[in-house]
């Protein structure tokens, strides 16, 4: 779900994202943090603030990658 708001969204800062969510901030900072980490959004240091956005390179190529290999396998 934080993929797919911060896709049509754009870049969002915590707060921003975390207001759109039930779940508590920590909760909302935990996930963005393991989807930093694993190259699914980027984020960027403005002034005090964190910024994240979607990684879309990232997501196009795996996406790719899942089509070949399903290509392969049927």
């Amino acid at each position: 779900e934080i993929v797919l708001f911060l896709a049509t969204n754009g870049k969002k800062n915590i707060s921003e994202i975390a207001e759109k969510f039930t779940q508590d901030r920590s909760v909302i900072s935990r996930h963005l943090e393991l989807l930093n980490r694993n190259g699914i959004v980027n984020k960027t240091k403005v002034n005090r603030y964190i910024i994240y956005e979607v990684n879309s390179i990232f997501i196009i190529n795996k996406f790719e990658e899942t089509t070949e290999n399903l290509k392969r396998l049927i």
